[in-house]
């Protein structure tokens, strides 16, 4: 399912002690249904390792911290117990997390319109003392509010980092726009799970394709190897479509892995149960998942060879990219530029190691590993 070597950084076994006290540092009380304990075990520290296997040495500490905050938020964002189908608690952690960037870049307009409508949801917007005092009574009556704050502080914590370890504005900007589209998404399927439905294939790979954190993860990639790309080769149609590729790759890996462990717990944003529902002819039966076992298991099948179809996609345009590269046809534009051309390959050997180490790092984590996971209880409405 994946066409690319993995690999490790080599400063893995120093970057694991540093997961281990950051996470310590910030999420160590009991913040609802987060165990650190649980979090450490889960080995998030190598997914980070061998996704940025060539990250830069000072540069990989901030993107440990982004890639481990990212799973403790997405454990709040997707847990249909909690805040996973609580609308108005998703939509405070949202512009909580918003607000760290408020007061630090200032984004393209249209994509700040789309931020500050989210953060008027909640009653906060960017005018000083009323963010305070919005802050302030979220802290007062939220069930959340410690949460939140945790959250919060955290990213804030990151951010800082990445800022005064080089980020330049322009990459900044980008941060922030495709972080306010991956929170936003995040909130489009909370609707969806307060509303128990599931999804067909189209609607989910929308929702799916900012929510499942790569564009974020793509950025932090670029941050972690050093590099700022120029906008021809971002907005480079061969490099948008091995983004877009790239991210269902890592989305549907995920859904293989996780699905059983999400069903049980009452999730279903996740592609197995999407195409299960599709197999069966959208029954609106309450089918126990034993029951249709057969079907389950041709179902991931089904996802195996979506995900082999996606793997030689990336496959492809790689090496279309770098024909273009080599070919100096001026495609790139910009590429007539050897340094640009020697970042080119970077971020690709970088997109390779992503595929690759999110692959391996599924295999041998313990995050989807769990004793009530095939309890005969577990069951499906569809």
């Amino acid at each position: 399912a994946c066409s690319f070597q993995w690999r490790n950084h080599p400063e893995c076994e120093k970057l694991k002690i540093f997961a281990s006290e950051w996470a310590r540092l910030h999420f160590g009380g009991d913040i609802i249904n987060i165990s650190c304990d649980k979090l450490i075990g889960s080995d998030f520290h190598l997914l980070v390792t061998m996704a940025m296997a060539r990250g830069l040495s000072e540069r990989m500490p901030a993107a440990v911290k982004l890639m481990m905050w990212f799973f403790v938020f997405d454990n709040f964002m997707d847990d249909p117990a909690h805040m996973g189908a609580d609308m108005g608690a998703s939509q405070e952690m949202v512009a909580a997390v918003m607000s760290v960037f408020d007061t630090t870049v200032e984004v393209p307009a249209h994509q700040a319109v789309a931020g500050d409508a989210a953060r008027r949801d909640v009653g906060i917007i960017r005018n000083g003392d009323e963010l305070e005092m919005v802050e302030m009574k979220g802290e007062e009556y939220s069930d959340y509010s410690r949460a939140i704050h945790v959250i919060r502080e955290s990213a804030r914590d990151w951010w800082d980092e990445m800022r005064r370890l080089g980020m330049s504005r322009k990459q900044q900007c980008r941060f922030v726009s495709v972080f306010m589209r991956y929170l936003e998404a995040n909130k489009e399927q909370v609707a969806f799970r307060q509303l128990r439905r599931i999804p067909d294939l189209e609607m989910y790979k929308e929702l799916r394709l900012h929510a499942c954190g790569w564009y974020v993860s793509s950025l932090t990639l670029e941050f972690a190897l050093g590099l700022d790309l120029p906008d021809e080769i971002i907005e480079h149609p061969l490099v948008s479509a091995l983004e877009v590729a790239a991210a269902f790759h890592i989305t549907f890996v995920n859904d293989i892995f996780s699905f059983r462990k999400e069903l049980s717990d009452g999730d279903l944003m996740n592609l197995v149960p999407v195409l299960l529902w599709h197999n069966l002819g959208s029954s609106q039966h309450i089918v126990p998942l034993q029951a249709v076992e057969p079907l389950v298991q041709k179902t991931l099948s089904q996802t195996l060879g979506l995900v082999r179809e996606l793997d030689e996609e990336c496959v492809r345009l790689m090496a279309k990219i770098r024909s273009a590269v080599r070919g100096g046809n001026g495609e790139f534009g910009v590429l007539a530029n050897e340094e640009a051309a020697v970042a080119v390959e970077m971020y690709l050997d970088g997109v390779s190691d992503w595929l690759s180490g999110n692959l391996q790092w599924h295999r041998i984590s313990k995050r989807y590993v769990d004793s009530h996971i095939n309890k005969p209880s577990i069951s499906i409405g569809i």
